[in-house]
């Protein structure tokens, strides 16, 4: 008869839900503040920010309300894959910091930039590119565990 043996080695997945980086917690934290500040502005219960699309456009535009829901999200979904060390959060996550990159560049040409957002999306720019952090959510998925079939008769010879 023929027994397989698997190894007990943890895999890949484990070992990097295990060693999440601060950065990483950080960034979430701030992708679910984001969306709520920007969803509960939207709703008219928060004045909206300096150096925002609501501020910039005013709340009457549809279509603003749209982008925005889209925006919050595509911002949600990438902080839950990124939470999870998702590769799709790190792409979710930085397609959605050079947008705020380029709405902060125009805000501060209109002269009414945000500098704390502005700065915390070029630190979060600054950090998602850092080498570390790319290999974790850009290097190739791990290989398939290795599977021995052991024979009974070869052990006990």
């Amino acid at each position: 008869m023929t027994e397989v043996a698997e190894s007990a080695a943890p895999t890949g997945a484990d070992e990097r839900e295990r060693s999440r980086p601060l950065g990483i917690v950080l960034l979430v934290l701030f992708q679910v503040l984001n969306v709520g500040s920007s969803l509960l502005a939207l709703a008219g219960v928060l004045g909206p920010r300096q150096g925002s699309l609501i501020a910039a456009l005013g709340n009457d535009t549809p279509i603003l309300d749209y982008l925005l829901i889209g925006l919050a999200i595509l911002s949600l979904a990438g902080a839950v894959a990124l939470w999870r060390l998702n590769r799709f959060g790190w792409y979710a996550i930085m397609l959605l910091t050079g947008l705020g990159l380029l709405l902060q560049i125009v805000f501060y040409v209109w002269a009414t930039p945000n500098f704390v957002n502005l700065t915390i999306l070029v630190v979060s720019a600054f950090y998602l590119n850092q080498h570390e952090v790319k290999t974790i959510f850009l290097a190739p998925p791990d290989e398939p565990e290795s599977v021995v079939l052991v024979d009974e008769e070869d052990d006990r010879r």
